[in-house]
């Protein structure tokens, strides 16, 4: 860990998490102590790949994925543990859900989406856009199952808003 901080790269093999040994995923905690927010995917189409898009050559994408919030943040607790049962508790007695479907045989997770994540990210994208020369930057969000990602992102003056900070303009 120390030789990835102090060099700023580092090889890393696969990494195995033991189920059921009690410890977190390594690979998050790699991210998360490092605070590797990013996870680009650049997708592209390779010569000889059969293919249903009419054409795939003019392929050249890159998806920006946040690294580190949401499922990535580690904060879950095992069915069965006291920890799960105390969650459950402050769900319902605290919270007033009632919406847990098998609350006697459930898993727990939280999944923090903070702006300043949001915010990180997107920029991290637009910047890689320029850089790059890459002629538009589509964010996409998962509004349609999961309700806290939505909002009214757009304004007015056509401007993408997380959480009352404008950080994006559109060109007319």
């Amino acid at each position: 860990m120390e030789a990835f901080r102090e060099y700023m790269i580092g090889i890393k093999g696969p990494l195995t998490t033991p189920i059921g040994g009690g410890i977190r995923s390594l690979n998050v905690a790699l991210r998360q102590t490092l605070d590797l927010f990013v996870c680009l995917r650049p997708v592209r189409w390779f010569k000889g790949i059969v293919t249903p898009i009419k054409e795939p050559e003019k392929v050249d994408m890159y998806i920006f994925r946040e690294n580190t919030e949401d499922i990535y943040a580690g904060i879950e607790w095992q069915q069965g543990t006291p920890e799960a049962e105390k969650f459950l508790r402050f769900l319902t007695e605290e919270m007033g859900v009632s919406k847990v479907r098998f609350p006697e045989t459930s898993a727990f997770g939280v999944k923090p989406v903070s702006i300043e994540g949001t915010e990180r990210l997107v920029r991290a994208a637009i910047e890689y856009a320029l850089v790059h020369h890459l002629p538009s930057v589509t964010l996409v969000h998962k509004g349609n199952i999961c309700l806290l990602y939505t909002s009214d992102a757009a304004d007015e003056e056509d401007s993408v808003d997380l959480g009352g900070r404008r950080i994006i303009k559109k060109k007319k």
